[in-house]
């Protein structure tokens, strides 16, 4: 893989692990004897309990994935889930199993599948006021479009969506997330006026969020890095100018 492609890659995991902590911020205390019980009482289970049931359950095989046979799991209860959630005429229940498809379908390296899920998503769920998972569902697509190289321009667009929605929600977490990324997309086509801008937007809301200084100090650091690197920009194009005068 060029070097590129590798950092492009390693921000999309940046990204996606929020993403799976905000879909359920309990499955990580999950553990393997819960999960046995769980699955034994489905069938005692119907309507919306059942669903959120079987979320937890995909959402505990994804994160514990190690082997295909785990992953699968993930997927079939995420697709029952989904079964459940359209029979009960539920946006918000079908907008969360969409996205947790989404999810899978990225461990799964089904990046067209990715983008699909993830729209279907965003169809259902801009029926309801589940912003956050409106937001994560653009992550996902952001998410599909890095993975495939797309072109720039179509990385911004659902990436600055996912922002939008995270500010509505208020979750100041996720859109310093969102406008850190930003900021690398800008920075890879050398606009460093607005790869600048983003990732000061960025450290404005980890502010917000409360991080701790020693969490915010990486991102300080690569606000300098790109300030200089627009600053011998803008010299080199005045020297340019004067040379040609």
């Amino acid at each position: 893989m060029k070097p590129s492609a590798c950092t492009e890659y390693f921000i999309v995991i940046l990204l996606l692990v929020g993403n799976s902590f905000v879909i359920n911020a309990q499955s990580h205390l999950y553990t393997e004897a819960e999960v046995i019980k769980n699955e034994k009482s489905l069938a005692e289970l119907e309507g919306v309990d059942k669903v959120k049931t079987l979320l937890k359950l995909s959402d505990w095989y994804e994160m514990s994935y190690n082997n295909p046979k785990t992953l699968e799991k993930a997927f079939q209860y995420a697709e029952e889930a989904l079964r459940i959630s359209q029979n009960l005429h539920s946006n918000i229940y079908a907008g969360k199993c969409y996205l947790q498809l989404s999810m899978v379908q990225e461990l799964r390296n089904n990046n067209s599948m990715i983008e699909v899920n993830a729209r279907k998503a965003i169809d259902v769920l801009s029926k309801t006021n589940q912003t956050d998972d409106l937001g994560e569902a653009w992550v996902m697509v952001w998410s599909a479009k890095m993975r495939t190289n797309a072109p720039i321009e179509e990385r911004l667009v659902p990436i600055f969506k996912a922002a939008s929605q995270f500010e509505k929600s208020r979750n100041n977490k996720r859109s310093g997330d969102c406008y850190r990324e930003i900021s690398e997309l800008y920075f890879s086509i050398s606009d460093f006026h607005n790869s600048l801008n983003s990732l000061k937007r960025a450290i404005f809301f980890y502010k917000a969020a409360n991080l701790k200084e020693n969490d915010i100090y990486p991102i300080s650091s690569r606000l300098n890095i790109i300030y200089e690197t627009e600053k011998k920009s803008m010299d080199i194009i005045k020297l340019k100018n004067k040379t040609l005068l």
